[in-house]
This record gives structure tokens, C-alpha cells and sequence, in this order.
């Protein structure tokens, strides 16, 4: 159960943007600390529908850059996510935690979400 008001906002806040649906089913889906490169390519088997190898390095480099340069700062500054670009890490919070429920009920009703992810 989300725990207040502000952390549903912040919750449907995360979820208007696509690789930000993503990022959060993935952490959701592992439960567990993810590369910054396998959040990529959950992004590109998400979006393209094809193995991240076969997409083009510019692809995956801007990818890249739009996660460490906007989408992952928008969820660490929200408090869900910790991220290190040192050791290439996304690591969920208690916060996180917390809402996951609410946004993997989110997530659920995305018509663009496959059956890929097992919320």
C-alpha cells in the first residue's frame, strides 16, 4: 500500500513518461539492483521488439544518455531510486518499496505494456 498522498502523486508523476514505466518494471520485476546497460536493453526490447544487440549503438548511447541524464535523476530526486554512475547501479529505495504495489497497478492497465513483465 502506498503510504501517503504524496508518494501516489509522485507515483503517477513517474509514470507519464515510457522509459520511466520501464525502468520501474523492471525494478519491480527483479526486485533487486539493475545495471544502468540492463535497464537499456529492457528499454530497447520494450520499444523495438527485437534483441538490444541488434540496435544500433546510437541507439542505445542516446537511450543511455536520456537514463542517466533525465530519467534516472527525475526518479532519484523523487526518492525511489538510487543510481551510481560509477558502478553503472540503479538500486530501488524504501520509498520504492513502499509504492510498488501502486505502481505495478499502474503499470498493469498501460496498454503498451506486454505480458514481458511479470508484475
Amino acid at each position: 500500500m502506498v503510504g501517503t498522498y504524496n508518494e501516489f502523486d509522485a507515483a503517477l508523476e513517474l509514470c507519464t513518461d515510457a522509459h520511466r514505466r520501464i525502468v520501474l518494471a523492471e525494478l519491480i520485476d527483479h526486485q533487486e539492483s539493475l545495471s544502468i546497460d540492463r535497464l537499456v536493453d529492457a528499454i530497447v526490447e520494450h520499444n523495438h521488439h527485437v534483441d538490444p544487440a541488434s540496435v544500433s549503438g546510437e541507439t542505445t548511447n542516446r537511450i543511455e544518455i536520456s537514463l542517466v541524464h533525465a530519467h534516472l535523476p527525475k526518479l532519484a530526486d523523487a526518492g525511489f531510486v538510487e543510481y551510481d554512475t560509477d558502478d553503472w547501479q540503479v538500486m530501488p529505495t524504501e520509498r520504492f518499496d513502499r509504492t510498488a504495489p501502486a505502481i505495478a497497478s499502474i503499470l498493469q492497465i498501460d496498454p503498451e505494456f506486454e505480458s514481458s513483465f511479470s508484475l
